[in-house]
C-alpha cells in the first residue's frame, strides 16, 4: 500500500515571512525545515511571486511543512491555481519530489516565461 504524501514544499509567497504564508499558520500545518531541491528546476519572478519550471540546472531553496487535512490541501490547490492533474487549465502543476524529509508536493509554474526573469540564485 502507498503512503499518503502530506510534505508540501513551498518557495514563494507561502513562505514564513510571505503574505500568502497565513494558510500555514494553523494547527494544519506544521513546519518541517529548510533546505533545496535537486538541481533540476528554473525559478523566475513573475511579478508578485514566483513559479519554477522542472526544466532547469537550479536547486531553489524550498520550506516543507507537513499538511494535515485534506481541507488545506484543497485550499493550497485553489491558491495554485491546481484544478486537477494534466488540466490545460492549472496556473500550477502539482509535481512529488524528494527532500531530504521525505517526499512532498511542489508547484511547477503551467505558463510561459521571460528567461529576463530568471532568478540564477534560486532563492525568492
Amino acid at each position: 500500500m502507498s503512503e499518503k504524501i502530506k510534505l508540501y514544499a513551498v518557495y514563494g509567497s507561502l513562505k514564513r515571512g510571505f503574505g500568502n504564508h497565513r494558510l500555514l499558520q494553523n494547527k494544519d500545518a506544521k513546519f518541517i525545515g529548510t533546505t533545496k531541491t535537486k538541481a533540476r528546476f528554473s525559478l523566475y519572478s513573475l511579478g508578485g511571486f514566483p513559479g519554477i519550471k522542472n526544466d532547469g540546472k537550479t536547486a531553489v531553496e524550498i520550506e516543507v511543512f507537513d499538511v494535515q487535512t485534506p481541507e488545506l490541501e484543497s485550499r493550497l490547490d485553489m491558491l495554485e491555481g491546481y484544478g486537477g492533474a494534466n488540466s490545460r487549465y492549472n496556473m500550477y502543476n502539482k509535481e512529488v519530489i524528494d527532500t531530504e524529509f521525505g517526499k512532498a508536493f511542489i508547484y511547477t509554474y503551467n505558463g510561459g516565461v521571460s528567461e529576463d526573469r530568471f532568478i540564477e540564485a534560486g532563492k525568492w
